[in-house]
């Protein structure tokens, strides 16, 4: 549940601009015909997309103020009752001070229709809006001792009114201490804290379910480039998981490792290979769940045609593992889902001015709910233009 710190440069940033994009989804509701049809969805769908976009850094002598991402609204050409806004906002201040040393504050909003496939049959139109206020204290000289200390507070909540139950309270702690060495690299110790409360549980479902869960996990971290080819990242940590109740059979106690790793390999000046995976735990947006335990493997290559087109392919897989919290008044529950995307993307950008790309992806899932199984193909095409 732990956060990246923001990274800004306290230099003078001020861009904004236009973001359109249209998208067909072969399956835009995410499920079989027959879950779409008790949805009262067309499957097959185009979706248009209109956004402004910010990316602003003000210097203030040793200190910045920054604001970045955008906020729009989408359009869909068959099923309106799924058009909506699409924000995700952040900004806050940052002050530099002492021998490598920052101080941050800062937030972030969003809120968009909730995937379809996160969410009941019973549910169609659900704004799911997330808010994040954090400070952070961050010191780390370019060699030797350093440490990281950061406290924040999410919400999450839902417009539907029987996906209210997933609404959530999170507040955060982590601690890292860090030893830089260039010639070795970066060394961590990292100490993750989260409490999570669903303050609308009904209070019979919340008997077997529980309304409050808490994460504690401790673990290491290491990062280093070798040459100017290769770059690594990784981090593991050992999580346990308490919850106040549940359903019998689960228990209030469970552990499990987290992750979060990438390797970043630059085969010359045109061509980049990345390969990154994660495994985190999360509060679940599934009703009947208290939490889910999501793993992610992406592999990907970018190459550049010259200084103007770049192309993209790669491949990701998703797997979501939760322990059914289920019960009779809330019938079978999605508790196992398994996802296979792979994409492909050509981007033009003129030299400091407009940029269209054409993105391809195919998605299948399969889970332990034959209804929320599903094939998706989506063609999109974006562009953006700034002021």
């Amino acid at each position: 549940m732990a956060q990246d710190l923001p990274q800004v440069e306290p230099k003078r940033q001020m861009d904004f601009g236009f973001r359109g994009s249209a998208t067909h989804d072969s399956n835009v509701s995410r499920s079989t015909k027959a879950g779409a049809a008790l949805r009262g969805l067309t499957q097959a769908d185009t979706t248009y997309t209109v956004a402004g976009t910010v990316s602003v850094v003000q210097p203030l002598g040793k200190q910045a103020l920054f604001l970045n991402g955008s906020a729009g609204y989408d359009y869909h050409d068959k099923n309106r009752k799924l058009d909506g806004r699409r924000i995700d906002l952040g900004g806050g201040g940052v002050k530099l001070f002492g021998r490598g040393c920052r101080g941050l504050v800062f937030g972030r909003y969003g809120a968009n229709q909730s995937q379809l496939d996160d969410i009941s049959f019973t549910v169609v139109k659900n704004v799911q809006t997330r808010t994040n206020v954090s400070a952070a204290l961050e010191c780390q000289p370019a060699t030797g001792f350093g440490f990281v200390l950061s406290a924040g507070h999410d919400d999450t909540s839902n417009t539907a009114t029987t996906q209210k139950t997933q609404d959530s309270n999170t507040d955060n702690a982590t601690v890292v201490l860090a030893y830089v060495r260039p010639s070795l690299g970066t060394f961590r110790l990292i100490a993750n804290f989260a409490e999570t409360d669903f303050p609308n549980r009904d209070p019979l479902l919340g008997a077997s379910l529980g309304d409050h869960l808490s994460v504690a996990s401790y673990g290491v971290g290491y990062q280093r480039k070798f040459g100017t080819r290769i770059e690594v990242s990784a981090a593991a940590q050992r999580t346990l998981i308490k919850r106040d109740a549940a359903p019998v059979g689960v228990p209030l106690k469970s552990t499990a490792t987290t992750y979060d790793g990438e390797i970043k390999y630059r085969a010359g000046t045109r061509l980049d290979f990345s390969v990154g995976a994660n495994r985190s735990v999360t509060p679940s947006n599934r009703i009947g769940q208290l939490f889910d335990i999501n793993t992610d493997v992406d592999v990907s290559a970018r190459y550049r045609l010259g200084t103007r087109i770049e192309l993209e392919t790669g491949y990701r897989w998703e797997k979501m593992r939760s322990q059914g919290d289920g019960t009779t008044l809330l019938g079978p529950i999605l508790t196992n889902s398994d996802k296979d995307v792979i994409y492909g993307s050509i981007r033009y950008r003129r030299a400091g001015g407009a940029a269209l790309g054409l993105e391809v992806r195919q998605e299948d899932r399969e889970t332990n709910l034959p209804t929320f199984d599903y094939t998706n193909t989506a063609i999109a095409l974006t562009l953006d233009v700034p002021f």
